[in-house]
């Protein structure tokens, strides 16, 4: 990836979905007082993803590093939608 036109706009399009998915699902679990539900099926995903990347043969940085992109991103969704850490059940 030396210039922008070798940039794979494949998968940046499916991180951005996937993005726009999370926080959909982020967003309608809170008003459910389902909030667990959605940690646990991030956290289902990052495990998952974290499996996919060290078969794939990436570093232990770098599924890290994966992991931990979608973790923050859980956070921010949780955190921008105002939910109430009492109704995590």
């Amino acid at each position: 990836m030396n210039s922008a036109d070798n940039m794979p706009i494949g998968a940046m399009v499916a991180q951005g979905i996937s993005l726009l998915l999370m926080s959909w699902f982020g967003g309608v679990t809170p008003n459910s007082n389902a909030l667990l539900t959605v940690i646990l099926a991030t956290l289902a995903f990052v495990v998952l993803q974290f499996s996919g990347n060290a078969f794939s043969g990436k570093s232990g940085y770098a599924c890290i590093v994966d992991a931990g992109y979608w973790i923050g991103c859980l956070v921010i969704i949780i955190l921008s939608q105002g939910a109430d850490p009492r109704n995590v059940i």
